[in-house]
């Protein structure tokens, strides 16, 4: 058994993994798998003949990209006790599962120091840390906080939040067009305040000791989206309202909910 998986995922993108792929592919006591997310690219069919080491996880029929459907498909067929996640555009070091595996301490997570936003999708956790959280919440639509939520509930679960330098790591340029290609909001700061008004709401369920489940978190996010459009037509503040539950008291039904405001970007 491998020590380490890497997980990147593709989907228009196979300009940017034939230089990252075989730089991953070379890693020892690693095993890499590459989601082709209904790639137009064919980028499964580019990495089993040209990196024929790697496992490709090919899925079709997904018109647009979601990026933690994706990230959690890959895990799901990972077999290391330690899972990377990288997206396409990072190239690594030859040695990097070698240094990231003499860093991994049993408790916690790691994530890169300093944190630019390029390198946001970018860690390193236990598998079982990663199941118990249950991965990536697959509800959030378009361009960001997928992963802020995710080590967010890492850290509600008492694990520590720990870093790898991230001088270790490259980033191949490109622009936001191509970050949002196969998204339904083209715009990235519009895309990002939606699921940063989705993010802390959900999350605050969360810390509420409320777990909702997918259809009810599908249901949040088209109301963060519907709330941040109008906001940024307006100019107003976004307010998303998210039920936390109702309790009995003296014969009346009392109603709790969870308000979060978001002034429009």
């Amino acid at each position: 058994m491998p020590g380490l998986s890497i997980i990147t995922t593709c989907k228009g993108r196979l300009e940017h993994v034939t230089e990252t792929l075989p730089l991953l592919a070379a890693q020892a006591d690693c095993e890499v798998i590459l989601v082709d997310y209904d790639c137009p690219d064919g980028a499964g069919a580019w990495a089993r003949e040209a990196c024929p080491s790697v496992r490709v996880v090919q899925v079709t029929d997904r018109p647009r990209f979601n990026l933690s459907d994706a990230r959690n498909l890959g895990a799901t067929i990972a077999t290391a006790p330690w899972l990377m996640f990288l997206d396409a555009d990072v190239l690594a070091p030859e040695d990097l599962a070698q240094r990231l595996l003499a860093l991994a301490t049993p408790g916690s997570f790691r994530i890169a120091a300093p944190r630019p936003s390029e390198l946001c999708g970018a860690m390193l956790v236990f598998a079982d840390d990663y199941a118990r959280a249950g991965g990536f919440d697959e509800a959030f639509q378009g361009w960001g906080s997928e992963d802020l939520e995710f080590l967010a509930r890492l850290e509600l679960m008492g694990l520590q939040r720990l870093t790898f330098p991230a001088a270790w790591l490259n980033v191949i340029w490109h622009d936001d067009a191509s970050r949002t290609a196969f998204h339904d909001v083209a715009d990235r700061k519009l895309a990002s305040a939606i699921n940063a008004l989705y993010c802390h709401a959900k999350l605050g369920l969360v810390r509420m000791g409320v777990s909702p489940d997918l259809p009810t978190r599908l249901a949040l996010h088209a109301e963060a989206r519907a709330a941040m459009e109008t906001a940024a037509a307006t100019g107003e503040t976004a307010v998303l309202r998210a039920p936390v539950g109702e309790v009995s008291v003296h014969g009346k039904t009392m109603a709790t909910t969870l308000e979060v405001r978001f002034d429009p970007p």
